[in-house]
């Protein structure tokens, strides 16, 4: 089976999946919480690891599953296996 991400799409689902939830985040938590992608680490700062576990469509319905932890700026979180 070959997946075509961007047949259905206007760019690949993990990266509108991050995207929604970096804006999301950023709307909800006060201002400068959440940086830019890319950003340099600032000290005492966390990262969101986030794994989309499952996601699939049923008519107009959409359903996901996802994983998340926050841990050490450096990227060393990792979400838990299910």
């Amino acid at each position: 089976m070959k997946v075509e991400d961007l047949v259905h799409w206007s760019a690949p689902l993990g990266m509108l999946a991050r995207n929604t939830l970096i804006l999301d985040l950023a709307q909800r938590l006060p201002s400068g919480a959440v940086l830019p992608l890319d950003s340099a680490a600032q000290p005492g700062g966390l990262r969101a690891t986030v794994a989309i576990v499952s996601f699939g469509t049923t008519g107009n319905e959409a359903t996901m599953t996802a994983t998340y932890a926050f841990g050490p700026e450096d990227g060393t979180a990792r979400p838990p296996r299910w």
